[in-house]
């Protein structure tokens, strides 16, 4: 599948939700205001792969105060999860969440894309007051 047609058929797909975005060259752009608080969406076309990663860059920062804690409690959600995951910069502290779709020759449906989408969302909100409650402790 052509990334050109990948890029406009998640375009389209997000236009269907009615939902806004921005395009940053090949990167799709959209904010989501949750229950607990606000992100910032990334999709990218990963043609190495074959997927379409849905991304929540800047999730958290960790320092070291409670980082082990944290970076288990991380792993425990991961372990819980199926379809997202979570994911730690030891260089800058940044945790971020991920959701990674693969792509087959079919292409990619509204069904399979807006499925993960709303699990990185619910993902992300869901979890972020234990997590604030977990850095801030």
């Amino acid at each position: 599948m052509e990334n050109e047609t990948t890029v406009k058929a998640v375009q389209d797909y997000l236009e269907k939700a009615g939902l806004k975005f921005t395009m940053d060259g090949q990167r799709i752009i959209l904010g989501y205001q949750g229950k607990n608080g606000s992100f910032r969406i990334l999709v990218l076309i990963d043609n190495e792969k074959n997927v379409i990663r849905i991304m929540i860059p800047g999730y958290l920062t960790l320092s070291t105060r409670n980082r082990d804690l944290i970076l288990t409690k991380l792993m425990t959600l991961n372990y819980q999860y199926v379809l997202g995951k979570f994911g730690y910069d030891s260089q800058d502290g940044e945790v971020r969440i991920e959701v990674n779709i693969p792509i087959d020759e079919l292409g990619l449906t509204y069904e399979a894309f807006l499925h993960g989408l709303v699990a990185a969302i619910q993902m992300a909100d869901e979890e972020l007051p234990e997590l604030l409650k977990a850095v801030y402790s």
